[in-house]
């Protein structure tokens, strides 16, 4: 960019030699491809200048929203119905044409009102239909992603690192120029877009890419006038999916029609924290205006239909008034249709939803989805799931989860029942029941006799397991925004699994061993997170993030006597974690924790709060970043005391991307795990991982280090299939 600059600079120099290769390298910039790229980077910087300060020009708009879909179904096979967010399929019937009217609102910088009026079409329960595209045309260009998770705009600064720009052509009023991804990723895309001399912006654009199983390309044109400039006239898609031998393809056309837009947007809540970001964070489409009105439709259609859609209109009239002839011949009740097997096969593999009167929302998690499935070598395969009953009121709300999981390793069921109750939205006040089971363990007998053995690992030790159960009470409250206060109690009930088969060794040592334990404990938990941005979703405050990292300390007594507990303790640990996002999708995160038990005169049982292992892990991101993927479950009860650290670096362009550039547009993320643990006999205890993910599934392999020796390789993976 500052390229003559320099070269008029040099040329003042009166070295002869250096003088004439300056001149040389002047005539090569002087060909027509360098010059267009110097071109390029000039006018990309004035276009990056002109939007940066884009989010405060534009802070509300509403718009009227008309939007005509065709989609033709290529292939269908019975796997169509497992896939989520799909629009149902009558059989003999492979085209299908639909328009919607929509009243469209933004707030900046994330929210987006869809309020649907009136909609029409062929397609089968349009009313209950999702629509999995919908994104594409709420999507801004002059935003860091365009949709709220992916797609990294090519139009602004921050993400100029990622592409690479050539001007095709340029004259007095415009200039067509290419952007290119420097490598494969399901988050960039590729295209053109007009650049409008006069006001330094984009007033059209095309692009295409791939995420997940679709294959899209978008063309956009934005507004002519005023505030419009910055925001989409009218949008089109064109897009093919496939997914085992499923093959659809669709053209959507939108047009937008602005009632709306303002600068400044005066917050529904006058007197809000700064650090609240409720109306910034909200998405919802509502249809309780809903018409399925074809003359509304029409009367407002933005775009005429052509000559195949008309016909498509009129073969769908068809068979409606056939259906309509049986439903008299036969009687309503003989037509009805008691089972639709498209959503028993959506239900299968993605989590069900419905409004029970009585109950309120039911949730269910998918009976057969391979994300219930996990693998890891500690643990063998994994398998879950998960009911969820949740009912709100006006200034409460009440849930009841019930879960169930099974170790086909172990061959061990685990379970758990949690109910929640909010009840004071002011202080946050919420109050949690949990009953369960845990991990087998072992009690501070045999603890303290391995932490003076050496010779043999815990795991090949045959030792005096007790099974678990256990009730916690917790009652929480923030007393201020990011001070939380828990407290509770904690109840277990401890029984000797077998004997057979322990080690006769051990048993000569320890000798007569009790059956059954129980304990009962109160418990005291502090969080301090400062200046916790958040935004409320009905009664529940939900953090978006933390410019500070996050102190814990939880503190735990165990009283000899109280409530039939047999056994004194005092267990205390302390934390700090955080999560930095570095650039667009450069995330660094870590978690440090130290936690010790003393004052134990009795026998007591090593069970600490935060360095635990899952037995019921709720998916990939919450369990992976901050635990150890190949030590053994047991090593978790085998000593009073630990020191530990997990440190994870996630970016979408490390190895995989820039070796297997083919494949590379299917991964979405690359992560490397460094995990440390001081505590008896791992001395220390080292685990470098590096996984990556994709949206079929996630995957990484582990080594470990024992006493700084290579002790062992493991992997973890687990299914991410319509997940996200």
């Amino acid at each position: 960019m500052y390229l003559w600059s320099k070269i008029e600079s040099d040329l003042k120099m009166k070295t002869p030699v250096i003088k004439h290769l300056v001149c040389i390298f002047a005539l090569l910039l002087s060909t027509p491809g360098i010059a267009a790229q110097v071109n390029a980077d000039s006018l990309m910087r004035t276009l990056w200048k002109q939007t940066e300060n884009y989010g405060k020009r534009i802070q509300h708009y509403e718009a009227r929203l008309y939007m005509k879909r065709y989609v033709k179904k290529n292939k269908k096979n019975v796997l169509i119905d497992l896939v989520p967010q799909m629009m149902s399929f009558e059989k003999g019937t492979n085209e299908y044409v639909s328009e919607s009217l929509s009243e469209l609102s933004f707030t900046a910088p994330n929210i987006y009102d869809r309020h649907l009026i009136a909609a029409y079409g062929t397609i089968p329960n349009l009313k209950q239909t999702s629509d999995m595209v919908m994104d594409y045309f709420t999507l801004d260009i002059y935003k860091e992603k365009m949709i709220s998770d992916h797609l990294l705009s090519p139009f602004i600064y921050e993400n100029a690192s990622y592409y690479l720009y050539r001007v095709e052509s340029i004259n007095n009023r415009e200039a067509v120029i290419a952007f290119y991804p420097l490598y494969n990723n399901t988050h960039l895309i590729k295209g053109r877009f007009v650049m409008d001399l006069d006001k330094q912006l984009v007033k059209n654009t095309q692009f295409e890419g791939k995420y997940e199983f679709m294959k899209f390309e978008v063309n956009l044109t934005m507004g002519h006038s005023g505030l419009e400039v910055y925001l989409p006239e009218s949008s089109e898609l064109n897009f093919k999916f496939s997914f085992i031998g499923n093959k659809l393809e669709g053209h959507y056309k939108a047009k937008y029609l602005y009632t709306q837009i303002s600068q400044q947007y005066k917050n529904r809540n006058a007197k809000r924290r700064k650090h609240d970001l409720t109306d910034q964070y909200a998405l919802s489409l509502d249809t309780t205006k809903y018409q399925f009105d074809s003359l509304l439709v029409a009367r407002n259609r933005f775009f005429p239909l052509t000559e195949h859609e008309q016909e498509l209109y009129r073969r769908y009239a068809i068979r409606i008034d056939s259906l309509e002839q049986r439903r008299v011949y036969l009687g309503d009740e003989t037509h009805t249709k008691l089972i639709n097997w498209g959503n028993i096969g959506k239900s299968m593999v993605a989590s069900s939803e419905i409004n029970a009167p009585l109950f309120g929302k039911i949730k269910t998690s998918p009976l057969l989805a391979p994300m219930l499935f996990n693998y890891s070598k500690t643990r063998g395969f994994d398998w879950r799931q998960e009911l969820k009953i949740q009912r709100d009121y006006k200034r409460s709300a009440l849930s009841v989860a019930p879960l169930i999981g099974y170790n086909f390793t172990y061959k061990e069921i685990d379970w758990r029942l949690k109910v929640g109750y909010d009840f004071w939205k002011p202080l946050q006040a919420h109050f949690d029941l949990e009953v369960g089971n845990g991990f087998r363990t072992y009690s501070s007998d045999l603890a303290d006799i391995l932490s003076n053995v050496k010779a043999k690992d815990v795991e090949d030790l045959q030792l005096a397991y007790y099974n678990d159960e256990h009730v916690k009470v917790n009652q929480r409250f923030e007393l201020f925004n990011g001070f939380e206060l828990t407290l509770g109690a904690v109840w277990y009930n401890r029984h000797l699994a077998k004997k057979a088969g322990m080690d006769e060794t051990y048993m000569e040592i320890l000798g007569d061993i009790q059956d059954h334990y129980t304990t009962f404990a109160p418990r005291v938990r502090v969080d301090l997170t400062p200046g916790k941005y958040y935004y409320w979703d009905r009664n529940r405050k939900k953090t978006v993030y933390t410019p500070i990292p996050t102190f814990s300390f939880d503190w735990e007594k165990g009283i000899d006597g109280l409530l039939g507990s047999e056994g004194t303790y005092e267990r205390y640990e302390v934390e700090i974690s955080h999560e930095r996002e570095y650039r667009v999708q450069d995330r660094f995160s870590y978690r440090l924790g130290y936690g010790k038990f003393i004052d134990q005169p009795n026998v007591y049982f090593v069970d600490f709060n935060n360095f635990s292992h899952n037995r019921l892990p709720d998916g990939w991101n919450e369990e992976i970043g901050g635990t150890f993927q190949l030590l053994d479950y047991r090593w978790y009860s085998s000593a009073s005391e630990y020191l530990r650290g997990h440190f994870t670096y996630e970016s979408p362009n490390l190895f995989l991307t820039k070796t297997f550039k083919n494949a590379a547009h299917a991964i979405q993320g690359e992560r490397i795990y460094v995990n440390g643990l001081l505590m008896h006999h791992l001395t220390p205890y080292i685990e470098l991982g590096y996984g990556f993910a994709t949206h079929i599934f996630d995957f990484g392999i582990f080594a470990s280090m024992r006493t700084s020796k290579i002790n062992s390789f493991g992997v973890k993976f687990s299914f991410e299939l319509f997940k996200k």
